[in-house]
Formats: C-alpha cells, structure tokens, sequence
C-alpha cells in the first residue's frame, strides 16, 4: 500500500467524488480506501497463489491507477477499512507476501511498489503491520505465501493472516494505484532516523521537499514533520525523520512536482513480559516515551485493555508497564497481546513470558516438523537477551496453569523430553539434557521406550508417547540454569587486586539481581560490578588487593549460584628503573615492580649479587634507590622478603664527550682536552681511540675532563674514548690550520748547491721537510713562522717548467706550487741604454723615470690616452696621432706542415649580461665569455685597463707596465686537439691608422730579446710597446716560454685565407703558439703606448706617390707571425702587435725556437 497522487485529505468528500464517479463509469464495488486512494477489488475464486498472482497483474484499474497486485497491508488503518469494507474474511484471500528463503524467518512483500520490502523477521519482529494468528506464522513445510483468515470455530471476530502452500484459497484480493509512486523505505524506530525514499520520477536536489503529516481516524491536530534531505544517491535518496509514532502521510516534491505516499513507524516488538498481580511489565523495542499514545489489549477476547493513565514508560522506547484494577478479568489467557501505538499496532501471538519460580522465560510456537530433533534445533535458533532457547519440560502443577493462562490451549505441545528404562531425562539440547526428570501430566498413553519423545495436551494435560513428528505447538524455554561464568578456571592477579571482564551464561533478563562474591582470606565479601553495554552476558568485576594464598569467586543471578572461579595474587615482578642508565658518578634511580604489596621494610635492591640497597618513598608499585659509581653493565633484582624477582641487566651510561678543544695545529703538537660524563674515576679503564696519544691521559676533574698530548693534526681526526668496555661518541678534534704560504723562493744556478730561501706564513717547527722537485732539502734550518732556509743541490733536470717547492709536517703534505726557476743569466738590451737597471733573471730593464721602452732609450715626453674596450673583445689604443686596435683574430690548430682547423672570432657568440652587453665589469676588468656554434671550445678574454705605471708579476715573474695599458688575459677551456703533437696558434690582428692621413711610414724592427718589443712610428711620435712574459702555466704549472719573430714562409705561418692586409696604415697578425694541454690554457699579453719627441722627419711625399695616397711601392707593410714558442703542456703568454718594415726571410720555426731555448739556458 502506498498514497497515490490523488489522495485527498477530506475524507467526505472522497466519498463524494467516488459517488460520482460510479454514476459516469464502470464503478469497482468492491471498494475504494479513502486513506490510500487506492481501489482494491475480491474476486471469489479458488486459485493458487501464483494464478492469483497473474490474475491480479491481468487487471487494470479505474482512472488510470494502472495495473493491479495481490494487495500489500502495511499498516493498521489499511486493514481495518479492508475489514470494515468486508474484503477480508472468506475466510481465505491470498494476499501480497512470501518467504523466500524458505526458512520462515524472512517476510516480504512479492507485488506492488512495496515489492521486495521487508515486513517481517524473527529477529526483527513485524516492521509494518502483521496481524498473525494465533501460532503464526507456522513453521510448517512448504507454507511460504500469505493469506488472510476468519474461522468462526476459532472464536476469533476478526480476520488475521497465515502462511499456506502455494496450492489455493477461496479468494484473492487485488490492489490498484501507487505503482510508480515513491516508496519510504526503512522504517525506523520511535526514536527516529535516517529513512530511504525510492521509486520516485524526477532527479531530487537541495530544493526537494520532504514532510511527515500524521493520519488516522481520531487525528484532530495532526503532527507535521519536516524530513530534511541528508544524501542524494543515483536511485534514492534520505531524509533525517525526527522521534515520533504513528501513520502519517509523506508529501515529497522534487523538481516542482509533488506526490504521496504514507508510512508509518516501527511497530512495537515485544520481547519478554513479567506478569505480576495487578500489571505487566513488558519490555521491548520502539514503545516510544509518551504512555497515553499507547493502548494494549491482551487474549483473543481483548479482556484486558490498558489505555491512557494505566500505561507507564519505565524506560524510553524499552519498558511500559500496564496496570489494571481488576485482576478477575485475567480468565482467558494473555495472548495475543495487542500494542498500538498512535495507530501503529503490533500483534504478539506468542509472546516469550518470565516465570518466577524456575527464573525462565517460556514461549509456544507452532510448527509442523518432519523429526523429534528438528523441533530441538529450530528452538535452538532463538533466544531471549541473546541467552538460547532449548525445548521447555513442564515439571509442575504451577507451571502448567501459569503456561495455559498465558499462551491458548492447543491440541499439543512438544516437550524436552525423552525416556530411558530409568525413567524420564531432559532431552538432548536441555542445559541438563540426560539428567532425570519428574514431568506433569495427568495421564499417559502411547507406547513408551527409547524412542519415545512427548507432547502434551495443553487442553487436559494428557502426555503423549510418540515416535512421529507432526504439526504441533512447541515448549520454549529460556534461561533458568544456574549461572556460567565462561572463559578461564583461574586467575591471577596483581597484590593491589583489579579488573576482570567476564562473560557469563544464563546471566538473566533485564530486571534479574546479580551478585558477585569472593572469599579473601576465610572471608566471604561481596565484589563491585558493573554490566557491559547493558548486557547481562557482560560484567566487569574488581577484585581487591591481597597478599599469598589461592582464593575463589562467584556469582549469584536472582539468587541463583554459580560456578566458582579461582584467583591468586602475582609474585612480584621487576619492570624498570629510571633512569634506566647512570653516569659513572652513579645516583637516584626510581624503582618500578609490581605486586610488591605496601611494604617497604621487605624490600630492597641487589646490586650485582652483592649489596643490599634499600627502597625509600615506597609508593606500592615504586621506590627510589642510590646506585653507587661504576662504569659498564650491571645486573639488579628486587627482593621482597625472600622472594627475588628476575635479575634485570642495567648500564652505566656510556662516556659522552660533550666538549673537545685542541692546542695543537697543523704543524705543531698540542693538548686534547675532552669535556663530558661518565668518564669514570679509574684511568686504567680509558682508552684513547681514534688518535695515538703521545702522553698519557690525565684528569682535569674525575668523570667529566681528560687532557693528552697528540702530534700534529692535520686532517679532520676522529676520536673517542672507551670506558669499562663501552665507547663513546666520536668527535673530530678540531684543525687548527695554520694556512701556510710560499711567497717567494731564491734561486741558484743548476747542477750547483747552495742556500735557498723560502719565504712566506704559517712555516712549522715540528717535524718540517721541505722539497724542491720532489729532491728533498739536505739541510733545512727553521728561522722563524715566516723564513725556511733549505741548503739544495740543484740537480734535478727541468724542461723549462717550474718545479714543484713543497712542505711536509712529518710525512703530511701542508703546502706547495710550481715556483722553483733555476736561475738564468740573460742580457737586457743595450744594457738599458745606461738610462736602467738589468734583470738577468728575465732580461728586462726597468727604466728610470722620464725613459722608456724595451732598452730605456726613448724619451717620454708625455702620458698616453686611457684605452678602450669594445664589445667584439679588442681594445683601442689612441693617441693625438694613431689610434690601435688589437684583438684576437683567429685560433687555429696545426701541425707541422698544415693547419688542422681554424675558429674566427667573428663567429663567437659572447654570453650576455642582465644588461644585454657581452662582457662583464669589475673595476677596470671587462670579462668575456663566449662558445663557438660548432665548436666546444670556449673561451674566456679578460681585459683589464692599466692606468698608472705599475709592475704586476705573472708566474711570480715581475712585468713592468706603461700608463694606460692594456692587459689581455685568455683563458681556452675545452678544446679537443687532433694530435697531441699538434700547436695551438691564438692569432691576434693589430691595426693602426693616422689620426690625420699622409705619406707612407717607416717603422724599425724590433731587435734582442723578442720577449720585449717597441714598434716606434717616429714621424707620429708614437711608440708600440710591448711585452711577452717569459714564463707561462701549463694546467696550473708555470713553465718558461719562448718568443719569436718568423715569417711566412710555410702554410702554417701564411695568414688565414679569409684576412684582408690592405685597409690600415699600419696592419700585421701576431700568433702565439700553444702546445698540447688538457683541459684550459691562460695567455696574458700587455700592450702600451710611448709618446716620445724623438721622432723622424719626414720628407715631402713624391709625385707618383700622389701625397697622402698609397702607392704601389707601399710593400713594406708586410703581416708577420710573431710566434711564442711554449716548453711544456700548456702555455700562458703575452703577445705584442709589431709592425715590421723588412720580412725576415729563409728561417724555419724549429731552428729559430732552438736558438732561443740555447740562449735561455744559459748562466
């Protein structure tokens, strides 16, 4: 049953409209229900349930209420009017409802929109309306469909419903309207809920509506409810329903559209009742809180009524208490109780009743079992307060009327019992199943022996002796044995006693009395307990502190014994000590045990088998000791009286090193002191790991400090000490470097032995050793931190390189570099002109002030303009007169016969800066940086502008500069040589051009050492200069370098193809050779400007020169090579741009480098 769309409230004027419509169409007379709006229509025809099925699906009803059911009753009012309206009572209709697991537990309904819906379980009780009867539903073969039923030789005035086989009745009864109406599904308690809607058309939403309006025939003021929507699901959806009772009707809109249905809640369920001499106690489910809202009626006859004031709420939705004046009325029996609710009704049939004198719950059900035993395991299946039910034996006069003023009388009644040539026993299944019996009955028949089971006739008492099953009531009983409390035979506790969780069988009802007892000692007291989730099955009991000896508790459930359980008291037992480790000094521990009882005197602690410690603050379960010094592992147990707990093992606490400071350094001895705990106060037990002491250790302050002395540290040591077989935490001992530096190293001549000093910082005493190209010093004299004197012979052979100069401490490098030159011998040119002073080591001059120029010859008249640095990476340098450009051209690899691959820096591509320029700037620094698109060679040019006359060293060689100078330093990373044996050319163009045009110049040569140069364009008054370094580093390694001056003669000294020589006044390439090296080389050459008087005069240009025109006898102005030659792997140098008049002709490059290393090597 549920609403249709078009039920009205009113129901007047629903009768009208019915009227009318039977006046203008074919009018179902059997019926319409006001409160449904459904018709419903009986046809008399013996059918079966599945043909009364089809039958009523065959049919469609009136005004579009569509196709028709077998007719669903869920709730009291439907019936009632169904009753009323005479559709029930053939006395047999079939009806919606079956049992299809066939256990006859489960009811649900099979047709119409409640199909599938639950409206009866064992467990659960009725969840709509189930009008049983009596004994119903029967438990009997293959009666798994629903009829209703009226038997006038019942007594019975009204119709209730069975279970049948599917084979006929006399009638069945359709039902038409609500097929596609939302369903409420779920019916809930009267405490309220979530309840689920489905069925319905539309898609629900935050706007969808749902409200609750009560109805019912005395409803005057009806309840509204609001439903709030709590989850929307893809086929339904819920709705939070507040506390309530009784039937309402549920309005739902979704999307605009409004439909109904009705529902109602959980009808009561009883569980069990107590019958007294004036009420009865009945406890349950869903009673909701309001007793007036409730009206019982007990027996067929409804002798009984209990309505308004006589209805008490003991306990919200649990227990109600009927009262009634009169107990004479109770002449027929309590059964079937009738409990309505708001108009909610349930009907116990057979409800489970409490008797007093054998403290169990009875119940009669009926059943038609194939088997004896199949009664017992069908019993079996139920309980009451989850205790199991087994089947009942009437064993008394007093139990026998009690039973019969309860339950109807019936034709018989399957009891637990079963007979042996002994006599009677209770049946296999009874709690005392094989134990003898004394029965109640008035006579006996039927033929007893050990097959023998029994029923009795419930009308007259008779007991029958019968081998057969058979459809029958059954004796139900529950609980009544004495208590089980379950689980363990023993337990044992801690001394200051606790908590026992318990489960227990046969632990009562809900009102039963239970008791717990112990005997302590000889004495009987009784113990504290509390129930578990209000579950008798579950106590919690506490038992009390105690000492020795085995003791015994028990329980009592209404006054009924049970068994008795055993319980001892723990021995003590250590658990811990904190702290659980002590530094060596020792100290206050706390003790933790348990069961060490409350007295203290008895206790103590035994410290390594030997020594008594005694417990102070005894708290019951802890103590406090003093643990004397020690170091390493000991063991302890506590001792009560003469009961010793297992030995615990305990630590001193390892050593820990907190602190370490170190005087010595990286070149001299020093003390360690360690600072920390748990040293120990015995130096025969520490050891020093990690570093060998050079004295042994000594206290500062016993436990926490020790000092020793080490040699010289170096690197990163890492240390620890070890105390009593336990190690501490290891520490570096801190470096103290003294940084020590090599400024400068004195030379001597080679293949000679002398004195060489070596100057710089952090020089050490201990253990020094100083060696020069890997020979060590034969004498090394310490004069102080800043000055070694090593005394050397000088004959380690050398290949033009530096040689390695480095200090040892002991066998540990401190310090070195390639710094060591034998000394050379070299003559400056023109001896200076008088006007310097010569440097033999290198062969340069430094001019005195006012000269000039490789040999000191020109005069200066002047200061030069500041360079310029462009952003292609060349630098100008200007004058009134000329104005220079010099940068790198090209780098190119060769051979000796041919150039192997060649880079223009044209196509460099420099790395940009934030401001989008291609170097970076530091003061007067420009850096660039810069790859090749096709080439991994990448290349660094720092150019740094000089503006005061200064002397700058590189490779420790000192290098005299002009004002505004310009200083080139390449560093060439990455590139990948075809052949080791082949040279790098880093090829500079030098290019320079009159301020004013005029005739042709003539330049001299430069002469000497071509490490120096000046090119002096006399008639500008202007002189070049230039300087080559004489040293040069090869992968980090200075070495000596080479400068000379070839033509080009051979491929590889012809200019690269692409270079154009006829566009400036003055126009050469310089290269720079770089032999073989591994990962980077650095070239550093400086360049300046001379402004001197001393200049030529120039005659008037000739005719066919045409003035300031460049003639065809203009060929002095020849690109040369300048080339410097490199020793070693790798090469810094510094290249000049000269401008030659003459070609040098007829010289190879071998020969001129040969001559050139022959004249550095000399003394």
């Amino acid at each position: 049953m549920t609403m249709s769309t078009s039920f009205l409230s009113n129901i007047k004027f629903i009768s009208k409209v019915f009227t009318l419509l039977c006046i203008v169409q074919v009018c179902f007379s059997d019926g319409y229900n006001p409160y449904t709006g459904h018709y419903y229509q009986k046809i008399t025809t013996k059918v079966s349930n599945t043909v009364a099925n089809a039958a009523c699906a065959a049919l469609t009803g009136p005004n579009g209420l569509g196709q028709g059911y077998l007719a669903t009753f869920s709730t009291k009012l439907e019936w009632d009017w169904a009753e009323s309206a005479g559709l029930l009572g053939t006395p047999e209709e079939w009806i919606s409802g079956y049992n299809p697991d066939s256990d006859f537990k489960t009811w649900y309904f099979n047709t119409g929109p409640e199909s599938g819906q639950l409206f009866y379980s064992a467990d659960k009780g009725c969840l709509t309306y189930c009008p049983w009867g009596l004994t119903e539903p029967s438990y009997s073969t293959l009666e798994f469909y629903m009829a209703t039923f009226n038997r006038p030789e019942t007594k019975v005035s009204y119709t209730m419903i069975n279970n049948l086989q599917a084979s006929s009745t006399n009638a069945y009864l359709c039902e038409f309207g609500g097929m596609g109406n939302p369903i409420v599904d779920s019916p809930i308690s009267s405490s309220g809920g979530l309840v689920t809607i489905r069925g319905y058309s539309g898609t629900p939403d935050q706007n969808t509506a749902v409200t609750f309006t009560q109805i019912g025939e005395a409803i005057t003021n009806p309840v509204v409810l609001p439903c709030p929507v709590q989850q929307i699901s893809p086929n339904n959806f819920t709705c939070l329903l507040p506390a309530g009772t009784g039937v309402y009707n549920v309005e739902i809109t979704i999307n605009g559209v409004t439909t109904n249905t009705t529902y109602q809640y959980l009808p009561s369920q009883i569980s069990y009742i107590f019958r007294d001499n004036d009420q009865i106690t009945i406890v349950g489910q869903h009673f909701g809180n309001d007793g007036s809202a409730i009206k019982i009626a007990f027996g067929i006859n409804k002798a009984i009524q209990c309505v308004n004031s006589t209805v008490s709420v003991v306990k919200s939705n649990q227990v109600i208490i009927c009262t009634y004046d009169n107990p004479a009325n109770l002449t027929d029996p309590l059964s079937p109780i009738r409990l309505n609710i708001n108009g909610v009704e349930s009907v116990t049939n057979n409800p489970v009743v409490y008797y007093q004198n054998t403290h169990s719950f009875y119940s009669v059900r009926q059943a038609c079992i194939p088997s004896f035993d199949d009664a017992s395991i069908y019993v079996a299946s139920t309980n009451v307060d989850s205790s199991p039910g087994y089947l009942g034996v009437i064993d008394s006069l007093d139990l026998y009327k009690f039973l019969k003023q309860t339950f109807p009388s019936n034709t018989g009644m399957w009891e637990g019992l079963q007979y042996l040539a002994s006599g009677y026993i209770y049946y296999s299944g009874h709690p005392n199943a094989t134990k003898s019996v004394t029965p109640y009955y008035t006579s006996t028949s039927g033929s007893t022996n050990n097959n023998s089971r029994f029923k009795i006739n419930f009308g007259t008492g008779a007991l029958l002796a019968t081998t057969n099953g058979g459809c029958d009531s059954i004796l139900s009983q529950y609980m009544g044995m004495p208590p089980v409390i379950q689980g363990s035979s023993s337990y044992v506790l801690p001394n200051e006693g606790g908590q026992l969780n318990l489960s227990i069988q046969y632990a009562g009802h809900i009102f039963s009395l239970i008791q717990f007892f112990a005997n302590i000692n000889g004495t009987i007291q009784s113990l504290p307990s509390t129930v578990q989730n209000n579950d008798n099955r579950y106590q919690t009991i506490t038992i009390p502190a105690g000492y020795y000896g085995q003791n015994q508790f028990w329980m009592s459930v209404d006054g009924i014994v049970s068994n008795k359980i055993s319980y001892s008291y723990r021995p003590p037992k250590f658990i811990s000590m904190e702290p659980s480790q002590f530094r060596s000094e020792g100290g206050v521990a706390t003790v933790v045990g348990e069961n060490l009882f409350d007295r203290a005197d008895l206790l103590s602690l035994v410290y390594n088998n030997n020594q008594n410690l005694p417990f102070s603050n005894f708290n019951g379960t802890a103590a406090t000791v003093t643990i004397p010094e020690g170091t390493g592992t000991f063991s302890a147990y506590i001792l009560l009286d003469t009961i010793a707990t297992s030995p615990l093992q305990f630590n001193y606490v390892a050593p820990h090193i907190d602190e370490i400071t170190s005087t010595a350094t990286n070149i001299d001895s020093g003390y360690v002191t360690l600072t920390g705990y748990s040293f120990g106060s015995d130096l025969a037990f520490i050891t020093i790991q990690g570093v060998q002491p050079m004295s042994p250790p000594t206290f500062i302050t016993p436990h926490q400090s020790i000092r020793f002395l080490v040699a010289p540290i170096t690197n990163i040591n890492t240390i620890s000490i070890k105390v009593g077989g336990q190690s501490s935490n290891s520490v570096d001992i801190p470096v103290h470097n003294i940084t020590t530096t090599i400024s400068s190293v004195s030379s001597i001549y080679f293949n000679t032995s002398g004195n060489i000093t070596i100057t710089g910082t952090g020089f050490g005493q201990y253990e020094t050793n100083v060696t020069i190209g890997e020979q060590p010093c034969d004498t090394l004299f310490y004069i102080n931190s800043t000055m070694l004197i090593c005394y050397y012979k000088g004959v380690v052979p050398t290949n033009g390189s530096a040689l390695p100069v480095a200090i040892f401490s002991g066998h540990t490098l401190i310090t070195w570099d390639y710094l060591y030159f034998y000394r050379n011998n070299i003559a400056c040119i023109n001896d200076c002109a008088g006007k310097g002073q010569c440097d033999t080591d290198f062969g340069t001059c430094s001019c005195n002030p006012g000269f000039g120029g490789s040999d000191c010859s020109y005069p200066i008249t002047g200061s030069s303009m500041r360079p310029t640095v462009n952003a292609d990476g060349s630098t100008t340098l200007p004058s009134k007169s000329m104005v220079f450009n010099i940068g790198i051209k090209y780098i190119r690899e060769v051979s000796d016969t041919n150039a192997i691959r060649i880079l223009n820096m044209s196509d460099i591509v420099w790395q940009k800066t934030a401001d989008n320029v291609n170097y970076t700037q530091l003061d007067d620094t420009y850096i660039f940086i810069g790859r090749f698109p096709s080439d991994p060679c990448t290349i660094q040019v720092n150019i740094t502008i000089i503006p005061n006359a200064t002397k700058v060293e590189f490779a420790k060689e000192p290098i005299s500069v002009l004002d505004n100078s310009v200083k080139f330093q390449i560093n060439i990373s990455g590139w990948s040589f075809d052949n080791r044996l082949n040279t790098l050319q880093l090829i500079y163009d030098t290019v320079g051009d009159r301020v004013e045009p005029g005739c042709p110049m003539k330049t001299s040569l430069p002469s000497g050492n071509v490490t120096l140069f000046d090119i002096p364009i006399l008639s500008q008054g202007v002189v070049l200069h230039g300087k080559y370094a004489t040293r040069l580093i090869s992968d980090t390694r200075p070495t000596q370098a080479v400068t000379v001056i070839l033509d080009n003669s051979t491929s590889i000294l012809d200019p690269p193809a692409s270079y154009n020589s006829s566009k400036h006044d003055v126009q050469l390439l310089t290269a720079m050779l770089v032999p073989y090296f591994e990962s980077s080389t650095i070239l550093d050459p400086n360049f300046g400007l001379l402004l001197t008087d001393d200049h030529e005069t120039v005659p008037p240009c000739s005719t066919d020169q045409g003035g300031s025109s460049k003639s065809k006898n203009d060929k002095w102005k020849v690109p040369v090579i300048v080339v410097l030659v490199v020793v070693g792997s790798m090469a810094i140098a510094t290249v000049s741009a000269i401008y030659i008049k003459k070609r040098l002709m007829g010289r190879r490059l071998k020969d001129v480098a040969l001559e050139k290393l022959s004249q550095l090597s000399r003394k």
